[in-house]
Order: structure tokens, then sequence, then C-alpha cells
């Protein structure tokens, strides 16, 4: 039984330290390339303040993860970015969950809404 846990115990640092290394050596940006990814605008169509934790703008390739929380039982909505329409995640506490990842170039996020409500006339 002792070798058993002898062996895990070593198993276990081994790989702790492998990841370390990873972490430390495999997946570190080299210092010259360090702050040198550009940050670019999102237009939130005049609707800002609706998403929660919203900024102007974003490295290129971070995540960016807003949630819109300002939400109608009986109302549709349709979240485009850039034009094409995305399909958000949908929490019960925070509303509907955005998340993508900066693009090199600045985006437009949009959000239309249709009231259920309203009858149409043909």
């Amino acid at each position: 039984m002792m070798w058993l846990w002898t062996g895990l115990t070593v198993a276990a640092a081994v790989c702790g330290w492998l990841g370390i290394l990873l972490i430390v050596y495999g997946l570190r940006v080299p210092r010259e390339q360090q702050g040198r990814r550009k940050r670019f605008s999102v237009d939130y169509s005049g609707q800002k303040q609706f998403y929660h934790l919203a900024k102007d703008d974003y490295r290129e390739g971070q995540m960016v993860v807003l949630a819109y929380d300002m939400i109608a039982t009986d109302t549709r909505y349709t979240f485009l970015m850039d034009g094409k329409e995305i399909h958000p995640d949908y929490d019960e506490e925070k509303g509907y969950i955005i998340s993508f990842r900066m693009p090199a170039h600045p985006v437009t996020l949009q959000c239309t809404t249709v009231n259920l409500m309203v009858c149409e006339e043909s």
C-alpha cells in the first residue's frame, strides 16, 4: 500500500511541475510582444448602458463577456454583431450572456426588439 501512495505522490508532483513549466515557458508571450496587441472599439449602437460591464474597447484576442439584463417577458430579442445574428446564452439571473473573442477590428453590437403583445397590421 505504501508503494501506491508513494507512486501517486511522485506522479502528482511530476504533473504539477510539468504544468507549471508549460504555463511559464510554453504559453508565455515573449517580452517584446507584450503590450503590443492593439485595442479595438465596440459600438453598442447607443445601448451601452444595457450591457453590464461593457467597455469602450478591448485588446485583440481578449475574451469579451457581456450581460444584457434589460429583459421584458413579452419581447423577442435579436442580437447582431457586425450585422450577423449571434445566439447568446441565457442566464436566469444575469440575462443574455454575449461572449466572443475580440477580433482585430472594431465591432458593432446591436440589439433589436419586437414586442410580441402588439399585433402587426397586414
